[in-house]
């Protein structure tokens, strides 16, 4: 991750995150102006191919038209990923830098929501400051070492999650100690985490992360898949209606008119597609693996 240095003056470290925002806001208005785009272009590959099964026209004009789109598509979807890449990792250096403003041992652990490291324990505040400070010994708390991985191999992201009493973040205060399950807040895992933890003689159970390890080996011992019924039904709802508007489609190009079947025969053919892979992905994978040369949760 990239570290932007911390400018010396509050005034000038105000102007710095000013800008920051500005440019993750350019990032977000730039995927989603290339995604509409490629999206565009795509149907009009669709679009194209339609029309001119109802039109008798040059077929060199057809396969240009058709290269054009379905070139620009592409184009415009790796440029959606590549400045979504992008503005992941500069969303990832601003966060650190407001991080590094309020002080070098606090933490985003939410959305404007600080975790700050004190000799006397955790104290939990808004970035603003303007609201009285949650705090929390560290007598009281856990702090485990985390890493989610997609699929049962080396690579996933860290993260490391603080554990505590839930009387402490509930509006009830000090009622109700030991009857409610504790809380577990995330916050990502960086060098400058893993400092402050052993400054302060915090013990991080859970997995390690070293580098420059050589990635061990997982053995699948068993997976279980868990359909998700409400997303699959709702998926399933949106699939029907996309063939309807595809069959309204095909109705319309041939007893009405033919642009207008066409773009909507194309609408209902994307809805479908996209509904088709929500239908699919609407599950939850649990997969258990061995991995003999870890430790486990202490």
């Amino acid at each position: 991750m990239k570290i932007i240095p911390l400018p010396a003056s509050a005034e000038r470290q105000k102007k710095k995150r000013a800008s920051l925002a500005r440019a993750d806001a350019c990032y977000s208005v730039g995927v989603i102006a290339f995604a509409v785009l490629a999206v565009l272009c795509t149907l009009a590959v669709f679009v194209t191919v339609i029309v001119f099964e109802f039109k008798s026209a040059e077929g060199n004009l057809l396969y240009l038209l058709m290269g054009v789109f379905a070139g620009c598509a592409i184009a415009f979807a790796l440029g959606a990923f590549g400045l979504n890449l992008l503005g992941r990792r500069h969303r990832a250096a601003e966060l650190d830098f407001r991080e590094r403003c309020v002080g070098e041992e606090s933490f985003f652990v939410g959305e404007g929501v600080l975790a700050v490291f004190t000799p006397s324990g955790l104290s939990i505040r808004g970035e603003t400051g303007d609201k009285e400070p949650i705090r929390v010994p560290y007598s009281e708390m856990r702090f485990f070492s985390v890493c989610t991985r997609r699929a049962p191999k080396e690579k996933g992201e860290w993260s490391v999650v603080l554990e505590i009493p839930a009387h402490y973040l509930s509006k009830k205060g000090g009622k109700g100690r030991g009857e409610e399950k504790p809380a577990l807040v995330q916050t990502d895992a960086k060098p400058r985490l893993y400092e402050t933890l052993a400054r302060h003689g915090l013990t991080l159970l859970g997995e390690r992360q070293e580098e420059g390890s050589k990635p061990a080996s997982f053995t699948l011992v068993r997976k279980f898949i868990l359909p998700e019924k409400k997303k699959r039904t709702r998926s399933l709802a949106v699939m029907v209606l996309s063939v309807l508007l595809m069959a309204g489609g095909g109705l319309a190009g041939v007893f009405w008119n033919p642009a207008a079947g066409a773009l909507l025969g194309a609408v209902g053919l994307f809805a479908a597609a996209r509904s088709l892979t929500s239908f699919v992905r609407a599950k939850g994978v649990l997969v258990v693996v061995n991995r003999p040369d870890v430790a486990r949760f202490e």
